[in-house]
């Protein structure tokens, strides 16, 4: 396993495993990862701040090395659920949350429901609206219907040619050698090792519903904390007209949109990418937050 060591904890019946690094008394910043990633896409960013900072990342039900009965919750709302449990065992009371791809998608649903907490959000290269699932998912979706097809694809090895490495991982990045073939292994292997990884694998990809985000859209503008939009000029999944959208849609929110960079930010623009984020953390935990709820339930009491 490459990347920090994995904590393991007890959260509404799951077993998250995730990074928790840095400065414990710091200020916390809570990382969610995206589809086909896990934890280790932010690996660069915590080095990069991991003496400013307390990081909380989990790898999200159904990628990376979390584990839960198979009939658990992979939706959104189930994964949200999730980590406010997580932040509730760590009493992790004011965070930042930052989310790529579906975790942004994620961190919208907990920035809508504990308002209370979140100080300030970054969406980058996020699922948002009906802006995902991208085409090479609704490939996965369609083999992951029928469960022998779709043990039998990882079985023999098919997965690179089906989408994660050839049209998911390389083509998320502007340039091919920033994902390199360690990185892409360490982003399947779980699913390589382990028949009921690829059994929450399957139930996420068929949990995917971008109804969430539609509804989600209609409040986005209800958000009244900092907020900022990071986004690739070259994202050959979500095009930056989606970054423009989300940053007038939220009130504030701030935009950067970083030149020869594809979907993966965090591989390809790390250290950018984390001077983005320590200085917008900085102004907002130091911004005196507004305790307003905009009438979402707390996950938890879902």
């Amino acid at each position: 396993m490459l990347g920090y060591p994995k904590r393991f904890l007890p959260v509404h019946g799951a077993r998250i495993a995730h990074y928790n690094q840095g400065q414990g008394n710091g200020p916390c910043l809570v990382l969610l990862h995206g589809l086909p990633t896990s934890c280790f896409l932010w690996r660069d960013v915590i080095a990069a701040l991991r003496r400013r900072y307390h990081f909380i990342a989990p790898d999200l039900l159904g990628l990376g090395d979390t584990s839960a009965a198979m009939d658990s919750d992979h939706s959104l709302h189930g994964q949200a659920k999730l980590v406010e449990g997580l932040l509730d065992r760590y009493e992790a009371q004011d965070v930042v949350l930052v989310g790529h791809d579906i975790g942004g998608a994620v961190a919208q649903l907990l920035a809508l429901g504990l308002s209370r907490r979140v100080r300030g959000l970054v969406l980058v290269s996020s699922a948002a609206y009906d802006n995902w699932p991208v085409a090479v998912i609704q490939k996965l979706q369609r083999i992951a219907a029928w469960r022998l097809a779709w043990h039998a694809a990882v079985r023999v090895g098919m997965t690179h040619s089906l989408g994660f490495a050839d049209l998911g991982f390389r083509r998320g990045v502007k340039f091919p050698g920033n994902m390199d073939a360690q990185t892409i292994e360490e982003y399947l292997r779980p699913h390589r090792l382990s028949v009921s990884s690829r059994d929450h694998l399957r139930r996420l990809l068929l949990s995917l519903d971008n109804g969430e985000t539609r509804r989600a859209a209609h409040q986005l503008n209800k958000l009244d904390l900092p907020a900022m939009v990071v986004w690739g000029a070259d994202d050959a999944f979500l095009p930056v007209t989606w970054a423009r959208r989300l940053s007038a849609d939220i009130r504030g929110a701030t935009l950067h949109v970083l030149p020869n960079c594809g979907h993966f930010v965090p591989e390809e623009r790390a250290g950018e990418l984390a001077g983005l984020i320590d200085t917008f953390a900085r102004r907002a935990f130091e911004r005196t937050p507004t305790r307003h709820d905009p009438g979402q339930p707390r996950f938890g009491a879902a």
